[in-house]
């Protein structure tokens, strides 16, 4: 019997990325970003799966996601979304995956490599409009451009940008992103310079900015909507009198003599501490309250009068019946955002995939 697992609906997962598909022009290129192991839903399986669907490009943080595509099969054209360091270089002419570039060095570590293995790089610029996290900066692109256009045995494939605010539509400091971009590759175009990719948006940018597709999109949290459902089940019931403290510091305190169960799950699998005495789960269809510390392996909850069994199965995240706890709800309550929630859930809870 499995202590904590998700179920990944994989039929989901494609339809989420055909429905990209029905709000982007038709020339328009599809990338799926699969970082952070596709968001805590498994790369290869999620990559598989996109790959099958049609999607033009997948997106990667970190080389060794690359690695773990290329090793898995996947032949697909990948773009590293950062610049590593430069003693990996010849890993990615290998790879033969495109890199992210928004530094002289890096382009020129690159260039050797490529000659050194007789291969063409395939490289993206990255221009930095307004989220000061990485790339080049507007002012700078220009001459960036013209510095690697001179090197050897690089192909600048494409260039793009990243938004900081695109959830909020009509947003001023997104549209001067937009137009910032949209001069810089004008110019740079009047120059003599092309870029068969130029791409802007991610999900929300997608979503609210039409304007901002260029000629891709890049889909990330949205395309995993409603896609993975998070379980565990009861470990141990308990019945316990009135004015019982339940978990570490002694936080909850039962008001009444109620049954209390324990879960096969705690924070170590992604249950994040931060719903301790403020969550729910769903046990046959019915919510139930988070009581105490959340532990590192464990968690309690007050079934009240409720009869319920070792084994019965507990939705975390998901729907059963008429209830559902969503991972927007579940990231409101602890503070945070539905990313951190779905790549915080651990590695060891299974992945379980169905169509």
């Amino acid at each position: 019997m499995k202590r904590a697992y998700v179920e990944i609906n994989l039929t989901k997962y494609a339809e989420n990325i055909n429905r990209f598909r029905t709000i982007i022009p038709a020339e328009t290129k599809l990338m799926a970003v699969v970082k952070a192991d596709a968001y805590g839903h498994g790369a290869n399986e999620i990559s598989d799966v996109a790959v099958a669907n049609g999607i033009d490009y997948l997106g990667v943080a970190w080389v060794s996601e690359a690695i773990a595509l290329r090793e898995a099969g996947i032949k697909s054209p990948i773009l590293i979304l950062s610049e590593p360091t430069i003693n990996i270089a010849a890993d990615i002419v290998r790879l033969d995956v495109t890199q992210t570039v928004y530094t002289l060095n890096f382009a020129r570590a690159l260039s050797d490599a490529a000659k050194q293995f007789n291969k063409i790089a395939k490289i993206h610029i990255k221009i930095d409009t307004g989220m000061n996290r990485i790339g080049v900066n507007g002012d700078e692109a220009t001459l960036l451009v013209e510095q690697i256009h001179e090197l050897d045995n690089i192909f600048i494939e494409g260039v793009f940008t990243h938004f900081a605010k695109a959830d909020t539509i009509d947003d001023n400091y997104t549209l001067q992103q937009v137009k910032q971009f949209t001069e810089i590759v004008t110019s740079l175009e009047k120059k003599g310079y092309s870029f068969p990719i130029k791409h802007c948006a991610n999900t929300a940018g997608t979503f609210n900015y039409p304007s901002a597709h260029v000629n891709m999109v890049r889909v990330g949290i949205g395309s995993y909507q409603d896609v993975l459902t998070f379980k565990s089940r009861i470990a141990y019931v308990k019945r316990v009198p009135k004015d019982s403290y339940v978990s570490y510091s002694c936080s909850y305190k039962t008001e009444k003599e109620t049954t209390i169960a324990t879960l096969s799950v705690g924070y170590a699998d992604g249950l994040v501490r931060a719903l301790s005495n403020k969550g729910h789960v769903i046990v046959n269809g019915k919510k139930y309250p988070i009581v105490g510390r959340i532990c590192m392996d464990m968690t309690m909850i007050d079934l009240g009068d409720d009869i319920y069994h070792v084994g019965e199965e507990v939705i975390l995240i998901g729907s059963q019946g008429s209830e559902t706890i969503s991972v927007e709800e579940v990231a409101e309550l602890a503070g945070t955002i539905s990313y951190e929630i779905l790549c915080g859930i651990g590695k060891r809870v299974n992945r379980i995939y169905h169509y």
